[in-house]
């Protein structure tokens, strides 16, 4: 299991980093480690810290609960999921947020 949590956050950083259309190295140079070091993340080959999973939470401008919500959902997750996330998370107008979500929630009940 707990394995398996650490592939789940490597998962999801990788998909951060490609949505985002970054390197390894332009991580890595923000987080002041090598892109090997990364790599390594994102494969589970290394264990990320708590420290370490603030500051990319704060680099990508998301929640560090990101990196541990769904777990039960296997590995293979949408991209179209990841790229509605960093999409919504970008809106700043936390109105329009609860306005897109409200709808959102509409046209999930009307299926």
């Amino acid at each position: 299991m707990q394995e398996e949590i650490f592939l789940k956050i490597g998962f999801k950083l990788r998909v951060l980093r490609r949505l985002n259309k970054l390197t390894l190295q332009n991580v890595a140079e923000f987080l002041g480690i090598t892109s090997a070091q990364v790599q390594k993340y994102e494969t589970a080959e290394s264990r990320v810290s708590i420290p370490t999973l603030f500051k990319i939470a704060h680099f990508y401008k998301i929640n560090t609960s990101f990196f541990f919500e769904d777990f039960e959902v296997d590995l293979h997750y949408d991209k179209l999921n990841f790229e509605m996330f960093r999409e919504f998370n970008n809106i700043e107008n936390y109105q329009l947020k609860k306005e897109i979500l409200l709808l959102v929630k509409e046209m999930k009940s009307k299926r």
